[in-house]
Formats: C-alpha cells, structure tokens, sequence
C-alpha cells in the first residue's frame, strides 16, 4: 500500500509543479512591496506553517501552494543598511549561512538591480528532514532596514519552480 501511495505522489509530482498558473500582482508590507507572483501561491494556512516552522512567528508575507511544497515568505529583519551597502550585506549573509549550513550546495550569489533598486540574493539547496530543498533568497532594503524574503521549494519541483523565483525577484517594486 505504502508503494501505491507513493508511486501516485510520484505520478502527480509533475502536475503540481506545471500548475503555477497565471501570475498575479500583490502588495505586502503595509503597501510598501509590490511583487507578481503565481496564483498558485495564495496565504500560508496556519497549519502549514506550524509544520514547516514549529515554535516561529507567523510571517507578515507567508504563501504557499496548496501542500506546502513551495513557499514565498518576506520577514523584516533589523539590520540597519543603506542600499549601497547590499554587496557587503549579501556577502555577510552568504557567510553566515554557510555555518549555519555547512552542507548546503550554495549556487550562487550576489547583487542585482530591480526596478532601479539594489538586492542581493542567495540560492542554495539544503537538506530538510527528508527531502532537499531549493532556497533562493533576496535582501531588499526597505525604509533602512533589510527584509528577507525566501522563495523555497522541494528539489524536485526546483527546474519548473526556479524561473517562477526569478520572475518574482525581477517583478519586485519598492512603494
């Protein structure tokens, strides 16, 4: 039963990942973010995020498909920075999340222009519990402070899921 079980999560693994959809604009952070991101991705059930982050505070931005598989989540930080300062605050974050994870697969890094504004950026894969999982995140200086956001998703979904990420990152604007 348990291979049946299985083996049809494996059949619709590639209709979930196909099913993202039309993008759709949001705002978030009191107005202050503009993003398009996949109808697919709507706000985080309660209950999927007490699964995915036990014990942590709720997001302001939490979204996800409908099983959790993948994830868009901005989180204000309080690091202060200026945004000619993203090179060097990438670069710290990068660092640090290589001690936090020393076994992740880090792909790649750095700074971008959006919409006229300085980001950084981190992609990685880390394992967790008993699957890997595609991390790309973005550093986006918001009134001085940083805001983390985190598009993740599960490895297998990551070549339909990546160019999704990318298009989100691209469609950032800062109100």
């Amino acid at each position: 039963m348990k291979n049946l079980l299985h083996l049809g999560f494996l059949l619709l693994f590639p209709f979930i990942g196909l099913a993202q959809g039309y993008p759709k604009k949001i705002t978030a952070l009191e107005n202050k973010v503009e993003l398009m991101v996949p109808n697919e991705l709507n706000p985080m059930p309660d209950r999927v995020w007490q699964l995915k982050f036990p014990n942590q505070l709720k997001a302001p931005l939490a979204l996800s498909n409908d099983i959790g598989a993948v994830s868009l989540i901005a989180t204000p930080t309080k690091e202060v920075v200026q945004e000619n300062q993203m090179a060097a605050i990438t670069n710290s974050r990068f660092e640090l999340m290589r001690e936090i994870w020393p076994s992740a697969q880090f792909l790649d890094h750095g700074v971008l222009t959006v919409n006229g504004r300085k980001i950084g950026y981190l992609k990685f894969i880390h394992d967790a519990m008993d699957i890997k999982v595609f991390n790309y995140y973005f550093l986006v200086p918001i009134e001085g402070r940083v805001v983390l956001f985190s598009f993740a998703c599960i490895q297998p979904l990551q070549k339909t899921w990546e160019p999704a990420a990318e298009q989100i990152v691209h469609s950032l604007k800062i109100r």
